[in-house]
């Protein structure tokens, strides 16, 4: 069995995508930038053991078709604080994206809070030119088109978990999505 985690490309087990990670039988429900960003901020003494699920079964949702990473994490966790900021863009002749996103992760005694915002900026542009001529009755035709878009995208969650017996919690979450096609 081959378990792959490329932090900077894909979470992948035996090479197929659509791996579920899940850190004490929750499943971490992030973008895959943010997800790298959670699973490079663990240390090794907080991690008690990690278990890879090739085929998942009825037990996981049925578009975990990559299998299931389970990351059980040791009880007995500093309290404190930690988050991280990352910023990454991409561009070319046709467009860029600007997405900076940042999470924080608060831990004391039995409750866990965790916050994430992220944003998008894209801007592309599309151009075609065709030409077509009609040998049969000396006919041409010719069209030209340009499409240029903006769009942002704003994003976050707030996660709150009370930690009620050594087996048992109780958690709230939400998240929210706008988007935005500036032209």
């Amino acid at each position: 069995m081959e378990v792959i985690l490329l932090l900077s490309i894909k979470i992948s087990v035996n090479g197929k995508s659509g791996s579920k990670v899940y850190v004490n039988d929750r499943e971490l429900k992030m973008s895959k930038e943010q997800l790298i960003t959670y699973i490079k901020t663990l240390r090794a003494e907080e991690i008690q053991k990690i278990e890879v699920i090739p085929t998942s079964g009825a037990d996981y949702d049925a578009d975990s078709s990559g299998g299931v990473i389970k990351i059980t994490l040791r009880r007995q966790r500093e309290n404190g604080t930690q988050g991280s900021v990352q910023l990454w863009s991409t561009a070319n002749r046709y467009g860029f994206n600007l997405n900076p996103s940042a999470n924080i992760a608060l831990h004391s005694g039995k409750l866990d809070l965790n916050a994430a915002a992220w944003f998008t900026h894209q801007e592309a542009e599309a151009h075609a030119n065709e030409q077509t001529i009609y040998h049969t009755n000396a006919s041409e035709l010719s069209s030209k088109s340009d499409a240029e878009e903006e769009s942002e995208n704003y994003g976050g969650r707030l996660d709150a978990v009370y930690e009620l017996t050594k087996n048992h919690s109780i958690g709230l979450g939400g998240r929210f999505f706008l988007s935005d096609v500036l032209q």
